[in-house]
């Protein structure tokens, strides 16, 4: 059974540090509660223990068999509470097509780290928070 948290986490996959560091100072100006991971198998364990609203999921500029390894973890991290963001640095149209498929709420190509990572990350936790509310009043 995962534990559940306090506050508004989000699982946060980049195996670039100095992205992974932006996207989780992005994430707390936002209220989030980042649980940041530098590998699948590391955000598989994560979350595998935590519950979270968001997952956030950095393709960078990897290689097409890691991107194919972090979309494979993606589609894993979807559900009807829970919500995916994938960001990427595209050198085709295919990424969108793969987030999308994976069940992305939002494909961020070469996406800015600053303010507007922090507003829609805000945005995001407004859509988490409508989400737990509908799911409250289903029970």
């Amino acid at each position: 059974m995962r534990a559940a948290v306090a506050s508004w986490a989000c699982l946060l996959l980049s195996e670039e540090e100095s992205r992974r560091d932006a996207l989780c100072h992005a994430a707390e100006s936002a209220g989030w509660d980042p649980i940041p991971c530098g590998s699948v198998g590391q955000a598989v364990r994560e979350m595998d223990r935590w519950q979270t609203q968001l997952t956030i999921i950095d393709l960078g500029s990897m290689s097409s068999l890691h991107k194919s390894a972090y979309m494979q973890f993606a589609s894993r991290t979807t559900g009807p509470d829970r919500l995916l963001l994938i960001c990427d640095e595209p050198t085709d149209a295919e990424g969108e097509l793969l987030a999308r498929q994976a069940g992305a709420w939002i494909y961020a190509p070469s996406p800015e780290f600053g303010a507007a990572m922090t507003e829609l990350l805000n945005e995001a936790r407004g859509v988490a928070q409508k989400l737990a509310e509908q799911e409250l009043a289903t029970r």
